[in-house]
């Protein structure tokens, strides 16, 4: 039973009943083609709602998929992005709440405290620092590639940090995979055309 180590805390039944009041609401977000009208203010503040609520620690992963959201929240993103995160979320849901015990606190005198800090003890080399290149919220020409022209491009489509180019998906997918003869077109839409011998993503795109 999913959530079942909640009972340490002693509020699990009411986490379990949250819990099935989220899988509704999320329910119901996708029948609705992701058009988040399914309660009063938006899944936003029905998630905080469900924060409060459950008191969930702060490294489930239920947390790390809200703190992956955009500034503006769900409500910000497109639908097809809004899928993949009601698809994080449920993945979430399914995780269990524990509490990992805490290391026993040894006594450590101030001489061994002060070999661990020296570099080199025990034989081993003094590690070189690691360089942190940026977080998510980072601007973007901390990436490798990124020029500032190409950084101004990305600003305008509102992309300024990192965890914005994360969110940022193609607004229309085309599908080269069927290729139809030129007698088997329509009059509407947007075919890729050729005969038995071209290679599919190869012929000629018409409206």
């Amino acid at each position: 039973m999913f959530w079942a180590s909640a009972c340490l805390r002693g509020n699990s039944s009411r986490l379990t009943e949250a819990v099935q009041r989220l899988r509704k609401v999320l329910a119901l977000e996708r029948s609705r083609k992701f058009a988040d009208t399914v309660v009063i203010g938006g899944l936003d503040a029905y998630l905080k709602h469900f924060l409060s609520e459950t008191q969930l620690p702060s490294d489930h992963r239920f947390q790390q998929v809200l703190r992956a959201l955009p500034p503006r929240g769900y409500r910000a993103l497109h639908p097809v992005q809004r899928l993949r995160v009601l698809e994080e979320l449920d993945a979430a849901l399914a995780e269990p709440v524990s509490e990992a015990p805490s290391p026993p606190v040894e006594a450590v005198s101030a001489k061994a405290i002060a070999a661990r800090r020296q570099p080199g003890a025990r034989g081993e080399a003094a590690r070189p620092p690691q360089r942190v290149m940026g977080t998510l919220d980072s601007r973007l020409d901390v990436l490798k590639g990124v020029s500032r022209t190409y950084a101004g491009k990305l600003r305008r489509l509102g992309v300024e940090t990192v965890r914005d180019l994360l969110w940022l998906f193609p607004f229309r997918y085309n599908d080269f995979s069927h290729v139809r003869p030129i007698a088997g077109l329509v009059v509407v839409g947007l075919s890729a055309i050729g005969n038995s011998n071209t290679s599919p993503g190869r012929g000629t795109m018409i409206s």
